[in-house]
């Protein structure tokens, strides 16, 4: 059997999809990356802190905070103890303590109403601030010796260690991305001998030599930060490192770029060096009561969330249900770095190498369970990923999603008409085509068959542009002389069947009052043409 040979059995089909929609974008489905945060990590601001904001220690029911109190710890010996550094007479009631930053931040989360530190730039001394008194939005008072770090869920962290700095592996302020869509702020002009120091300018060509001086002095107004230059030696080989910044500054510098994994602050100065990911080369850490060693902590894995701001009806009723948040990880082994798949206990976004997916968590017929995919293939079935990579989280922003398979159309259906059949249904209103028409109006003529054989067996017309038979398919015309012919096909109900046919050519409308009623007077009848005219049925 040629594979052209149509099977009339497929025209029952109670499928039918859209072939339109599977190659057009889905508009209104979108899908970005969220990130989570952490709890309780610490945002600073320099040389500010909250005034009389302070959790009282001296009464306080955690043990471990009373111990770590500059007047517990150091009043009787202010030798005892390296930290004792920050003890400046403090009497019973201070609620000063004396610990280094991370010590400070670890009080402050094991205590439910601390939501702020004060930590002293170079005494290892701080104060908690209670949440009822230093909360969001509180008026935050200058001093030039205080950090204040607020707690704070953030997707990027830091972890401290006092008195600690990397020996290699700095990156180079040239390194630092420039302003583009992505990043907003321009890094490597921070370079502190770049903007601060008299003559000294950021020439690529010249490489940063010791004692080449071509720039001119900072013009940056209140993003100067000039005194980190204060001790530098513009000689050494490390100083083409160094950024004039603020804490909160340096932390957006190292966020910007997926390589920097520390810095080194300086206590005092607005002076920082960002790091490499590496733990600081083969040196290790160095002892230095100047600095502190600033730890990015690894962020938490993005995950995808769905949104659906769909117009059409017909596509929102297809996709509707799967917007959300698929934040549920399952871990991609066949990938080259750490990579996942995601659902949110029902559906799955999932990653095969080339594409995204939205997957259904119930399968077909066939075992398919994926629903959308982000692009669109030649064979959308048969898509072969032929150059796997791992997947890119940022572009989950970016994707433009397409049907994997045509969707079906609900209330869609095709049935097999065979020419001696009727399939108008009884008291309803059917658009054919001409062809069809004229085989419904030849049954309810008792016209056999108007397209060969018996009424056009002798004519050489085709019957399509026969006149004659198109006056016969005319019930009035057919029954107006013959009362007992029209009164017989009346009472057939086999071929009398009130119902309204409608093409582009023609409307046929038959009504049955004696059975039905009145119910059909005042009824609209109309050719199935947009501007055709409408007629209607009154009683007199």
């Amino acid at each position: 059997e040629s594979e052209l040979t149509p099977d009339l059995l497929q025209l029952d089909d109670e499928t039918l999809c859209d072939v339109g929609m599977l190659e057009a974008a889905i508009d209104g489905l979108t899908m970005t990356r969220e990130c989570p945060t952490r709890a309780e990590c610490f945002e600073t601001r320099t040389h500010v802190f909250c005034q009389q904001g302070n959790v009282q220690v001296a009464t306080h029911a955690s043990e471990e905070l009373r111990a770590a109190s500059c007047f517990a710890k150091c009043a009787a010996d202010p030798a005892a103890d390296p930290t004792c550094a920050g003890y400046d007479g403090d009497k019973g009631d201070s609620d000063a303590l004396c610990v280094n930053r991370e010590e400070c931040e670890l009080l402050c989360r094991g205590v439910e109403e601390c939501n702020s530190i004060e930590i002293h730039m170079s005494k290892p001394r701080c104060y908690l601030n209670s949440a009822d008194r230093c909360a969001d939005g509180t008026p935050l008072t200058p001093c030039e010796d205080y950090v204040y770090a607020q707690k704070t869920g953030l997707v990027q962290c830091y972890n401290t260690s006092t008195t600690a700095y990397c020996r290699e592996s700095n990156i180079h302020p040239l390194d630092l991305p420039t302003p583009s869509e992505v990043f907003t702020r321009d890094f490597a002009i921070h370079q502190c001998l770049a903007k601060c120091h008299p003559g000294y300018g950021p020439d690529p060509t010249l490489a940063y030599e010791p004692g080449i001086f071509v720039g001119e002095v900072c013009e940056l107004g209140g993003e100067c930060y000039c005194e980190g230059l204060v001790g530098l030696d513009v000689e050494a080989t490390g100083t083409p490192y160094a950024l004039c910044l603020p804490r909160e500054r340096c932390e957006e510098a190292c966020n910007l770029l997926e390589e920097c994994g520390s810095f080194d602050m300086h206590r005092v100065l607005p002076r920082c060096y960002l790091n490499l990911r590496e733990p600081c080369g083969e040196a290790g850490l160095a002892e230095d009561g100047e600095y502190m060693h600033v730890v990015k902590l690894d962020d938490l894995p993005c995950h995808p969330e769905v949104h659906v701001g769909i117009a059409n009806a017909l596509v929102l009723s297809l996709v509707d249900g799967v917007q959300g948040e698929y934040d549920e990880y399952e871990l991609v082994t066949a990938a080259a770095s750490d990579a996942y798949n995601f659902t949110d206990g029902t559906r799955r976004v999932e990653w095969d190498g080339c594409r995204w997916y939205i997957s259904r968590a119930a399968t077909d017929a066939e075992g398919v369970t994926t629903f959308v995919r982000t692009f669109v293939a030649e064979q959308n079935t048969n898509f072969t990923c032929e150059f796997p990579r791992d997947p890119v989280m940022a572009d989950l922003n970016e994707e433009v999603w397409y049907f994997v398979r045509c969707p079906l159309r609900a209330g869609l259906s095709m049935k097999r008409i065979c020419r001696q059949d009727e399939f108008c249904p009884l008291l309803t209103r059917c658009v054919v085509t001409e062809d069809r028409m004229l085989e419904e109006l030849a049954f309810a003529a008792g016209v056999e068959n108007p397209r060969s054989g018996g009424y056009l067996a002798n004519t050489a017309e085709s019957w399509r542009g026969d006149t004659a038979l198109a006056r016969r398919l005319t019930v009035l015309q057919l029954y107006a002389d013959d009362p007992e012919a029209c009164t017989a096909w009346i009472t057939d109900r086999a071929r009398f069947r009130p119902r309204q046919l409608a093409s582009p050519m023609r409307m046929n409308l038959l009504l049955d009052v004696a059975t039905y009623g009145e119910t059909f007077y005042d009824y609209s009848f109309w050719r199935d043409e947009p501007v055709a005219p409408a007629g209607r049925l009154v009683q007199l």
